[in-house]
Protein backbone atom coordinates (compact mmCIF):
# COMPACT_ATOMS: atom_id res chain seq x y z
CA UNK A 1 0.00 0.00 0.00
CA UNK A 2 3.04 2.73 0.37
CA UNK A 3 3.83 4.19 -2.62
CA UNK A 4 6.56 6.46 -3.30
CA UNK A 5 8.66 7.69 -6.67
CA UNK A 6 11.66 7.73 -6.39
CA UNK A 7 11.71 10.99 -8.19
CA UNK A 8 10.80 12.51 -5.24
CA UNK A 9 12.63 10.45 -2.41
CA UNK A 10 10.70 8.01 -0.02
CA UNK A 11 9.59 9.84 2.82
CA UNK A 12 7.44 12.84 0.58
CA UNK A 13 3.37 11.65 -0.30
CA UNK A 14 2.97 10.56 -3.81
CA UNK A 15 1.20 7.44 -5.09
CA UNK A 16 1.70 6.57 -8.47
CA UNK A 17 -2.34 5.71 -8.75
CA UNK A 18 -3.63 7.78 -11.50
CA UNK A 19 -6.79 9.80 -10.87
CA UNK A 20 -8.01 12.33 -8.23
CA UNK A 21 -6.01 13.34 -5.77
CA UNK A 22 -5.51 15.64 -2.83
CA UNK A 23 -2.89 16.42 -0.35
CA UNK A 24 -2.70 18.89 2.59
CA UNK A 25 -1.19 19.22 6.01
CA UNK A 26 2.14 20.90 7.31
CA UNK A 27 5.12 20.27 9.14
CA UNK A 28 3.99 17.17 11.38
CA UNK A 29 0.85 15.90 9.40
CA UNK A 30 0.08 15.35 5.85
CA UNK A 31 -3.46 14.19 4.87
CA UNK A 32 -3.72 12.35 1.15
CA UNK A 33 -7.45 11.11 0.04
CA UNK A 34 -8.58 10.34 -3.58
CA UNK A 35 -10.21 8.02 -6.21
CA UNK A 36 -7.96 6.72 -8.20
CA UNK A 37 -6.95 3.60 -10.47
CA UNK A 38 -5.03 1.96 -8.23
CA UNK A 39 -4.46 -1.46 -10.91
CA UNK A 40 -2.71 1.18 -13.27
CA UNK A 41 0.84 -0.48 -14.55
CA UNK A 42 4.06 1.14 -15.77
CA UNK A 43 2.99 1.43 -19.29
CA UNK A 44 -0.41 2.69 -18.34
CA UNK A 45 -0.82 6.50 -19.59
CA UNK A 46 -3.22 7.23 -17.85
CA UNK A 47 -6.40 5.36 -15.12
CA UNK A 48 -8.53 3.29 -17.08
CA UNK A 49 -10.82 2.48 -14.21
CA UNK A 50 -11.27 5.02 -11.35
CA UNK A 51 -12.80 2.87 -8.79
CA UNK A 52 -10.53 2.87 -5.72
CA UNK A 53 -10.67 5.08 -2.40
CA UNK A 54 -7.34 6.09 -0.99
CA UNK A 55 -6.60 7.67 2.61
CA UNK A 56 -3.06 8.14 3.94
CA UNK A 57 -2.20 9.86 6.89
CA UNK A 58 1.79 10.25 7.92
CA UNK A 59 3.05 11.96 10.95
CA UNK A 60 6.76 12.55 11.86
CA UNK A 61 7.32 11.79 15.75
CA UNK A 62 11.08 11.73 17.13
CA UNK A 63 12.90 11.02 13.84
CA UNK A 64 10.22 8.34 12.74
CA UNK A 65 7.81 8.77 9.84
CA UNK A 66 4.43 6.95 10.12
CA UNK A 67 1.93 6.18 8.07
CA UNK A 68 -1.94 5.03 8.46
CA UNK A 69 -3.41 3.96 5.12
CA UNK A 70 -6.50 2.55 3.68
CA UNK A 71 -8.00 1.46 0.29
CA UNK A 72 -11.12 0.33 -0.37
CA UNK A 73 -13.21 -0.08 -3.62
CA UNK A 74 -15.76 1.91 -4.01
CA UNK A 75 -17.74 0.85 -6.83
CA UNK A 76 -20.84 -1.27 -7.37
CA UNK A 77 -18.88 -4.14 -9.48
CA UNK A 78 -16.96 -5.06 -5.94
CA UNK A 79 -19.69 -6.66 -3.77
CA UNK A 80 -18.32 -7.42 -0.73
CA UNK A 81 -16.22 -4.03 -0.97
CA UNK A 82 -13.01 -5.12 -0.44
CA UNK A 83 -10.83 -2.75 1.93
CA UNK A 84 -7.29 -3.20 3.52
CA UNK A 85 -5.44 -0.88 6.51
CA UNK A 86 -2.08 -0.45 6.91
CA UNK A 87 0.55 1.37 8.68
CA UNK A 88 4.32 2.20 7.77
CA UNK A 89 6.72 3.48 9.68
CA UNK A 90 11.08 4.68 8.18
CA UNK A 91 13.45 5.99 11.18
CA UNK A 92 16.69 7.05 9.60
CA UNK A 93 19.84 7.59 11.15
CA UNK A 94 23.03 9.04 9.29
CA UNK A 95 24.33 5.42 9.07
CA UNK A 96 21.56 3.72 9.34
CA UNK A 97 17.41 3.37 7.92
CA UNK A 98 14.68 0.98 8.89
CA UNK A 99 11.84 0.82 7.68
CA UNK A 100 8.67 -1.83 7.53
CA UNK A 101 5.00 -2.08 6.59
CA UNK A 102 2.06 -4.42 7.71
CA UNK A 103 -1.17 -4.36 5.73
CA UNK A 104 -4.50 -6.41 6.18
CA UNK A 105 -6.79 -6.86 3.40
CA UNK A 106 -10.76 -7.71 4.34
CA UNK A 107 -13.36 -9.23 1.60
CA UNK A 108 -15.17 -11.97 0.91
CA UNK A 109 -11.85 -12.71 -2.20
CA UNK A 110 -9.36 -12.46 -0.54
CA UNK A 111 -8.97 -11.78 3.05
CA UNK A 112 -4.69 -11.77 3.26
CA UNK A 113 -2.06 -9.70 5.46
CA UNK A 114 1.50 -9.77 5.41
CA UNK A 115 4.47 -7.47 6.95
CA UNK A 116 8.02 -6.26 5.55
CA UNK A 117 10.77 -4.77 7.38
CA UNK A 118 14.03 -3.78 6.29
CA UNK A 119 17.00 -2.46 7.96
CA UNK A 120 20.41 -0.74 5.53
CA UNK A 121 23.28 -0.27 6.95
CA UNK A 122 26.05 1.93 5.72
CA UNK A 123 29.35 1.84 7.52
CA UNK A 124 30.82 5.22 9.14
CA UNK A 125 33.07 6.76 6.24
CA UNK A 126 31.92 4.36 3.51
CA UNK A 127 29.37 6.09 0.27
CA UNK A 128 29.37 2.85 -1.86
CA UNK A 129 28.72 -0.10 0.33
CA UNK A 130 25.40 -0.71 2.14
CA UNK A 131 24.67 -3.92 4.10
CA UNK A 132 20.65 -4.82 3.95
CA UNK A 133 18.54 -7.26 5.71
CA UNK A 134 14.62 -7.89 5.11
CA UNK A 135 12.12 -10.02 6.79
CA UNK A 136 8.86 -10.12 5.43
CA UNK A 137 5.87 -12.78 5.74
CA UNK A 138 2.15 -12.81 4.50
CA UNK A 139 -0.88 -15.28 4.69
CA UNK A 140 -4.52 -15.60 4.81
CA UNK A 141 -5.75 -12.77 7.60
CA UNK A 142 -6.20 -14.47 11.03
CA UNK A 143 -4.12 -16.70 10.19
CA UNK A 144 -0.12 -17.80 11.16
CA UNK A 145 1.27 -16.67 8.31
CA UNK A 146 2.12 -18.84 5.81
CA UNK A 147 5.42 -17.98 3.69
CA UNK A 148 8.42 -15.78 5.68
CA UNK A 149 11.32 -15.15 3.97
CA UNK A 150 14.56 -13.40 5.78
CA UNK A 151 16.92 -11.91 3.39
CA UNK A 152 20.57 -10.16 3.98
CA UNK A 153 22.27 -8.38 1.53
CA UNK A 154 25.50 -6.34 0.72
CA UNK A 155 25.13 -3.59 -2.44
CA UNK A 156 28.39 -2.09 -3.66
CA UNK A 157 28.68 0.93 -5.64
CA UNK A 158 31.36 0.13 -8.22
CA UNK A 159 31.23 3.45 -9.97
CA UNK A 160 28.68 5.98 -10.76
CA UNK A 161 27.06 3.69 -13.74
CA UNK A 162 27.99 0.38 -12.03
CA UNK A 163 26.03 -1.69 -8.57
CA UNK A 164 26.35 -4.81 -7.86
CA UNK A 165 24.34 -6.74 -5.32
CA UNK A 166 24.99 -9.63 -3.45
CA UNK A 167 21.85 -11.35 -1.05
CA UNK A 168 21.14 -14.49 0.39
CA UNK A 169 17.50 -15.70 1.53
CA UNK A 170 16.09 -18.53 3.54
CA UNK A 171 12.78 -19.18 4.91
CA UNK A 172 9.39 -20.93 4.02
CA UNK A 173 9.62 -22.68 0.41
CA UNK A 174 6.49 -22.26 -1.11
CA UNK A 175 4.31 -19.79 -3.78
CA UNK A 176 5.77 -16.70 -5.15
CA UNK A 177 8.75 -16.90 -1.98
CA UNK A 178 10.66 -20.24 -3.46
CA UNK A 179 11.64 -17.45 -6.36
CA UNK A 180 14.13 -15.73 -3.94
CA UNK A 181 15.40 -18.86 -1.52
CA UNK A 182 19.12 -18.97 -2.14
CA UNK A 183 21.36 -16.59 -3.18
CA UNK A 184 21.19 -14.54 -5.86
CA UNK A 185 23.22 -11.90 -7.48
CA UNK A 186 22.99 -8.72 -9.35
CA UNK A 187 24.59 -6.10 -11.22
CA UNK A 188 22.92 -2.78 -12.10
CA UNK A 189 23.74 -0.46 -14.58
CA UNK A 190 22.76 3.19 -15.65
CA UNK A 191 23.41 4.47 -19.03
CA UNK A 192 22.05 7.97 -19.56
CA UNK A 193 20.75 8.75 -23.13
CA UNK A 194 20.47 12.19 -24.27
Amino acid sequence: MIRYSPVFGETRLNRVDGGLQVTTGNEKLQVQAGLVDAGMEDEDTWPRHIRDGVLRIQTEQRGALIGFNAIRRVTRDDPDHSVAYGVDWRWARPNLIIRGEAVRAYGLDAPQQGFYCDAFYRPVGSTSTRFVARLEGYGPAGKKLEKTVATIGIRQVLSPNFTVSANYATGTNGGAAKRVIGWSLQLMTLIYLS
